[in-house]
């Protein structure tokens, strides 16, 4: 194999509780965004044709469309034109600072409210939740 091609360490930390704001498909979808994000990090180049990202994330084009769309709204995932490709870029602080949400109590009953309120019914992006938002969970 040549080494040129090899990635080190093609791992990528699942945090458990992000199914309790996203489903199965959106999760993975998630996961190989960090995981191109990763690699763009590294130098390599992760500006692929969505053919090519459909076969990897192995998703349909009508899931990967409607994971794209719910990750825009929630103000992870920014969709670029470039040429005749799309460049999808995660956004790994708006991540860290979900990451940090979830991370703020055990209690599964209590974050999935929580999403459930703030990103769902009142329809909130990860960049527009607040200290007083957080205060909830912190109880």
């Amino acid at each position: 194999m040549n080494a040129k091609n090899k990635l080190p360490g093609k791992f990528v930390p699942f945090y458990v509780n992000l199914s309790l704001l996203f489903d199965s498909a959106e999760v993975v979808f998630i996961l190989h965004l960090v995981d191109m994000e990763n690699m763009k990090r590294n130098g390599y180049n992760a500006t692929w044709s969505r053919d090519f990202v459909l076969l990897k994330m192995n998703l349909g084009i009508r899931l990967f469309e409607r994971c794209v769309k719910r990750l825009i709204s929630i103000g992870l995932l920014s969709r670029k034109l470039k040429g005749h490709k799309y460049i999808y870029t995660l956004d790994m602080e708006l991540y860290e600072k979900l990451i940090g949400i979830f991370t703020i109590t055990n209690d599964t009953y209590k974050i999935k409210s929580f999403c459930d309120t703030v990103f769902v019914k009142q329809k909130k992006n990860i960049q527009s939740i607040t200290e007083e938002d957080l205060k909830e969970l912190r109880k």
